[in-house]
């Protein structure tokens, strides 16, 4: 994790995946051109600060909101030029939480793999992220993703070891 112990499992894969294609010269001239044209993003000079500041909980004095930076990301993320790099950015803000929730899935399902949790993870985050029903929020949307990511993820993964059983 950016800030955390890396597990080598495939979302820490995922993870060094994404900041070694986001710290190149060419990734960073396209963030600049992303932020450029947003008087919210355009204050950070690299994707790293961005993100850092996403997963900053305690100092929100002198940056904007999560809400903020999180719509204009999801705005910017519709827009097909901005497409890849809005994704990008999204999928790194979120890896802590795909992570942490993946790690409690595989704890309390072991018929589970860790890899499989993941995926389905990872693909309810992209599918939600694109959803009408956050596009419709305004607010409390890293927590809203979140919890729609458990939630599913809970529910997913109880179908799948009922489904284990009978079999």
């Amino acid at each position: 994790m950016m800030t955390g112990s890396y597990c080598d499992c495939l979302i820490c894969r995922l993870e060094a995946s994404l900041i070694a294609e986001l710290s190149d010269d060419r990734s960073n001239e396209e963030f600049r051109l992303f932020a450029v044209s947003s008087p919210i993003l355009s204050s950070f000079p690299t994707v790293f600060e961005l993100i850092r500041t996403l997963h900053d909980h305690d100092n929100h004095e002198q940056n904007p909101s999560s809400d903020e930076l999180l719509l204009d990301l999801l705005r910017r993320s519709t827009h097909t030029l901005f497409r890849p790099m809005g994704q990008r950015l999204l999928l790194l803000v979120f890896i802590p939480t795909v992570h942490r929730t993946t790690s409690q899935i595989t704890g309390t399902f072991p018929s589970l793999t860790r890899d499989d949790t993941a995926q389905h993870l990872f693909a309810v985050l992209l599918e939600f992220l694109h959803s009408k029903e956050l596009r419709s929020r305004q607010s409390h949307l890293g927590f809203t993703i979140a919890r729609k990511i458990r939630r599913s993820a809970f529910r997913w993964a109880i179908r799948d070891s009922r489904r284990s059983l009978r079999n």
